[in-house]
């Protein structure tokens, strides 16, 4: 075997060569392949650098079909011309997905809304993809396969915007209003108080099961702020983004980049803040002394070119927020995203105000669970491996060391969740206990011969889910290996003690 340093030129003009293929492929067989290209595109480790740049114009910039049979669609469900309902309608989208796209548009009394549109035979074709892939599985890896179902179950809920309906009504009525500069889109039901008096005296409203009109929420995506702060601070450093990102992929490989990532640790919320305000107070100081000049002396000649640089939001604060409405939901609601990725949560810079958007996939947890989730996250806080093994496998899980054909053994169940939810120390632990390396190795193939999946309960799974999409919208603003147990734990505390399960 060639060293690593020799292989990697090598597997990267590989990599390089056939990058777009597997956009090509998602594109070509829509629905269900496109989902996963989005979920692969989420977590940038799963896959080599040039495959997953190429993937992650699925998360919000598939491309889109015509207006024409958009048009059709909505004429069809509402059961009248587009004109009818809307004074204006963008035509162009302002995204697209895999099984629809979102414009923008205006009802008749000029409120601004977001119209989402369900193409035309996508859940058929993406039922019959799923179940070939539970068919393989079967095969490859038995004890996966009732999950799976649990996931098909969930991701099915993406097709009935009804039900998408009642799940952002389920929120705007138990979330909003619990959290400040937080709030989710209201869905055009009949609960709407600004639903047009036509539609109610017909006992008609803006919900289908093909056409789903919500709120209109300002701002921009954090998977699009992420990916301009993080193109200007490759630019700061002489590359670009793409060289950036390529040089963090050969580091996975590096033994020494452990222990730099362990060392590292995020600012914290009062020193963004500082940065923040000096960011502010040097764009008004550089750009005010151009624009004296501009207006004075360059009427007579050059003048001064502006310059603003993006001012970032602050990370800490804005995860922090998202871990506390997400614990919430599941803990206190019984029901939560499991898709909260970055291009689902819209963030207006201006305000702060953070709004969560498309909520089709919502999970419920029976309250068993919740409690054992919420033991689980504060055993692993307090490092109590005992305690950790009892609530992992009081979740119902179970899993194998294959070496020994031990069930769920303590020092293994620890490791695994600390390398889940333990944030860059965990992961230090989990490399450490495992004898990896790398951070490569433990992603990589090696790490199934030391941990046999024998049953994933699907309640844990998604939960697993929704943590490791908000583990990759930290990785999108640069404050990766944050400790999730930590940052859960103080709501998990609070549900544990309303239940009477701690003191």
């Amino acid at each position: 075997h060639l060293p690593e340093q020799l292989q990697a030129p090598h597997f990267n003009a590989y990599h390089q060569k056939w990058a777009e293929e597997p956009l090509r492929v998602c594109l070509d067989l829509k629905g269900f392949y496109v989902k996963m290209g989005q979920v692969a595109a989420g977590q940038p480790d799963m896959l080599p650098e040039p495959y997953s740049r190429s993937l992650q114009i699925l998360q919000e910039n598939a491309p889109w079909q015509p207006f024409s049979l958009v048009r059709t669609v909505i004429e069809e469900e509402l059961g009248c011309k587009v004109k009818d309902v809307f004074r204006s309608f963008d035509e162009t989208p302002l995204g697209s997905a895999s099984i629809g796209q979102v414009h923008r548009a205006e009802l008749l009394d000029g409120t601004a809304v977001v119209v989402k549109v369900q193409y035309p035979d996508t859940e058929r074709f993406w039922t019959m993809d799923f179940l070939t892939f539970i068919a393989l599985y079967k095969v490859l890896i038995p004890g996966f396969v009732d999950t799976l179902w649990q996931i098909k179950s969930s991701l099915e809920k993406e097709f009935d915007y009804p039900q998408e309906a009642r799940n952002l009504r389920c929120m705007c009525d138990n979330v909003r209003g619990k959290f400040k500069n937080v709030d989710f889109p209201e869905p055009y039901d009949d609960a709407h108080a600004k639903l047009p008096e036509t539609l109610k005296k017909e006992g008609k409203c803006l919900v289908t099961k093909r056409v789903l009109v919500m709120d209109f929420v300002p701002g921009r995506s954090l998977s699009s702020i992420g990916g301009k702060i993080a193109e200007e601070y490759a630019l700061s450093q002489g590359k670009s983004l793409d060289e950036l990102k390529t040089e963090i992929k050969q580091k996975m490989h590096d033994p020494d980049f452990v222990n730099e990532v362990v060392m590292v640790q995020p600012p914290g919320r009062l020193t963004l803040m500082t940065y923040q305000a000096f960011l502010m107070l040097r764009n008004c100081l550089r750009n005010g002394t151009a624009a004296c000049f501009n207006w004075s002396v360059g009427w007579l000649g050059t003048k001064i070119p502006y310059e603003w640089c993006t001012i970032p939001p602050n990370g800490p604060g804005l995860m922090q927020r998202l871990y506390d409405v997400h614990a919430y939901q599941i803990l206190e609601v019984g029901a939560f995203n499991a898709d909260p990725h970055a291009g689902n949560i819209m963030l207006e810079e201006r305000s702060g105000m953070l709004s969560l958007i498309d909520y089709g996939q919502l999970t419920e947890v029976p309250e068993e669970k919740r409690i054992e989730f919420a033991k689980l996250m504060i055993a692993l806080d307090n490092k109590d491996q005992k305690a950790v093994a009892r609530a992992y496998g009081a979740l119902g899980n179970k899993v194998i060391h294959p070496p020994t054909g031990e069930l769920n053994p303590e020092w293994m169940v620890y490791a695994v969740n600390q390398l889940y939810f333990g944030g860059s120390q965990g992961a230090k632990y989990a490399l450490d206990i495992f004898g990896f390396k790398t951070f490569a190795e433990i992603l990589g193939p090696d790490m199934m011969k030391q941990f046999d999946i024998q049953f994933f309960d699907p309640h844990f799974f998604m939960l697993y889910r929704c943590l490791f999409c908000l583990r990759g919208v930290a990785d999108n603003f640069g404050i990766g290996g944050l400790n999730q147990a930590t940052l859960l734990r103080p709501t998990c505390e609070r549900y544990l003690k309303s239940k009477g399960a701690i003191q």
